[in-house]
């Protein structure tokens, strides 16, 4: 017969008794299990190795003459940090020692070592003051322009360094005021920083100036409907009192509005002024569409600048023109075609007799008086200029802008042609007998092409008989659509660019320079089939990895990064130099 559950219970729990093991008829936890367990402590203990104390055996047995190396290095710098003054500070031994109160900051010293090596206390303010008493006025100087960036100061409103540096002392302010270089850079950003701009005026003495009207960020369309017409009015009103008293000793100026109307105010106030001194000009304009909340009207062409022998540069995107008989470099950018012309552009380019880069863009694809179609039917330019050497048409808002230009100048002496097209209106340029001509080419002397925003163009073949004597050929973001036909078209038939030596390439992802990689190979294999010398390929760090990557190009080629050392086409050259006036202009 069975046992009953309460017998069988009853003896279970009669022999924890016996055994002295724990009752737990229910099962729940008690953590007997944990305190069975062995202890952790040993194990983990013995676990590492003993370590030698060698600072221990040495102290130890000193007989041993033992040396701890990584003792002796700590003590030689201890004291080579003491022999220059970086030491720890002296330990108080009494309770005086260590008190504070009463010293004053002219307290502070520190350790100055002198020629027989005795270590000398001295005053930090005392010698700090005594320095700049003695600091010829041409160390200052260079300092300023030292600790002065060269880059856009961002955000702008931050105080310029010398501000900074003439509010440390009286010494230092007296200094600064005796320094007429100092204060040669004039900005105004806002009219909070016109008062500046006066001052700035007044202590540069009779220096030679560079004077920029940055009013981008306070005409900008967010504070468009905060700003009070009559302050507005008061404030250009102000600026062209600025702009015709700081002209005669400008070396540069450069007005950068969000505002056509308050660029051609500000350019009027440069009618009849003198400036002797001037080299650069800039007149920059970000067109808006609400024009009428402020300022309305018509643009007026002025003569501005009727004394400028000095200047060489100018940028316009308003229609004042300066002097143009001594003249190196003009862009004409945003151009309407009301006042950008043919007859405008001729009369431009016969004036411009020392004219060496030329730079053009419309900002609507409407022209008037530009016969083009006379201009092909003639077969002959209307404008021949010896001196022009780059030229660089941008078309993105006006397609035609490039033929027409094209087939209205003539400039044998042409070296480097930029075009940032992005259509294809260069058919009536390569369908004329301007461009057809092949024992009389367009620009004979041409070396330098470059093609940027490479979208739906022509293809390359027509380049290559209108201008045959290209050497540097530049393409910036060459889609990866027409990758393919440009690869034919460089490939053959014929000998497409004999002289050929330098290939320039800009990519925005890795994807597109793989792809890249693959047609320079194959154009590089069939130049060489051709006994034509293998192009040089200039790029950015991205590129070239890509690039490397391929043992046969690193055979074949040298590929370089690409910079002003190796590249020296003009428009590249002048976009990486670094003036005085480009500084905070916009990229």
């Amino acid at each position: 017969m069975s046992a009953s559950t309460s017998r069988l219970t009853s003896l279970l729990k009669l022999r924890s008794s016996v055994f002295q093991t724990v009752w737990n008829p229910t099962g729940i936890r008690t953590g007997a299990k944990y305190l069975r367990s062995n202890l952790r402590g040993p194990a983990m203990v013995n676990y590492y190795p003993t370590t030698i104390n060698l600072s221990q055996i040495i102290r130890r047995y000193p007989e041993l003459e033992m040396v701890d190396e990584d003792e002796q290095q700590r003590f030689e710098d201890v004291a080579y940090r003491r022999k220059r003054g970086k030491g720890a500070p002296k330990k108080a031994k009494t309770k005086a020692d260590s008190r504070r109160l009463g010293k004053k900051r002219e307290a502070f010293s520190f350790t100055l070592i002198t020629r027989a090596g005795i270590l000398e206390q001295c005053q930090v303010l005392d010698i700090i003051r005594r320095i700049m008493e003695t600091l010829p006025l041409e160390v200052y100087s260079d300092i300023i322009q030292l600790l002065r960036p060269k880059g856009p100061r961002f955000p702008p409103h931050v105080l310029p360094i010398e501000v900074v540096i003439s509010h440390v002392s009286t010494a230092w302010r007296r200094l600064a005021f005796s320094d007429s270089q100092s204060w040669k850079i004039v900005e105004v950003f806002s009219p909070k920083t016109l008062p500046r701009a006066f001052a700035y005026l007044s202590r540069s003495a009779d220096a030679a100036i560079h004077l920029r009207l940055d009013l981008w960020d306070y005409g900008s369309r967010v504070n468009l409907r905060r700003l009070n017409p009559n302050d507005h009015q008061a404030f250009i009103s102000s600026l062209t009192d600025l702009l015709r008293s700081a002209a005669p000793r400008c070396k540069s100026i450069l007005v950068f509005t969000a505002r056509e109307r308050t660029a051609q105010r500000l350019s009027a106030a440069l009618v009849d002024v003198q400036a002797p001194l001037l080299q650069r000009l800039r007149i920059v304009v970000d067109r808006d569409e609400d024009e009428q909340y402020l300022d309305d009207g018509k643009q007026e062409q002025l003569a501005i600048l009727t004394g400028a022998e000095s200047l060489r540069f100018v940028e316009l995107e308003t229609p004042s023109f300066p002097p143009l008989c001594q003249l190196t470099t003009l862009c004409l950018h945003n151009c309407t075609s009301d006042w950008l012309t043919a007859q405008e552009l001729t009369r431009i380019l016969q004036e411009s007799t020392h004219l060496e880069n030329l730079s053009l863009s419309m900002a609507h694809p409407v022209f008037k008086d530009w016969p083009a179609q006379a201009l092909v039917n003639s077969g002959r330019p209307s404008v021949t200029t010896q001196s022009l050497q780059a030229l660089r048409i941008s078309e993105d808002e006006s397609p035609g802008l490039a033929s027409r230009v094209l087939l209205l100048i003539d400039a044998p002496n042409l070296i480097s042609l930029t075009l940032m097209v992005t259509s294809t209106a260069l058919g009536t340029f390569f369908d004329s007998p301007q461009a057809t001509q092949k024992e009389h080419p367009k620009f004979p002397k041409l070396q330098y092409l470059s093609l940027e925003s490479f979208n739906n163009m022509q293809n390359v073949k027509q380049f290559t008989e209108a201008f045959p004597s290209i050497t540097h050929l530049r393409i910036s973001y060459l889609p990866a659509y027409f990758l393919r036909r440009f690869t034919t078209d460089l490939q053959g038939p014929g000998s497409p660019w004999p002289d050929l030596h330098t290939l320039v390439f800009e990519i925005m992802r890795d994807a597109e320079g793989f792809k890249l990689k693959e047609s320079v190979c194959k154009i590089v294999a069939k130049r060489r089939e051709m006994n034509l010398p293998a192009p040089k390929v200039l790029g950015d760090k991205d590129l070239l990895r890509v690039f490397g990557s391929s043992d046969f190009l690193n055979e074949v080629i040298k590929m370089e990064e690409l910079s002003t050392r190796n590249y020296q086409e003009p428009w590249w050259v002048l976009d990486h130099e670094r003036t005085m006036d480009g500084i905070g202009m916009p990229q």
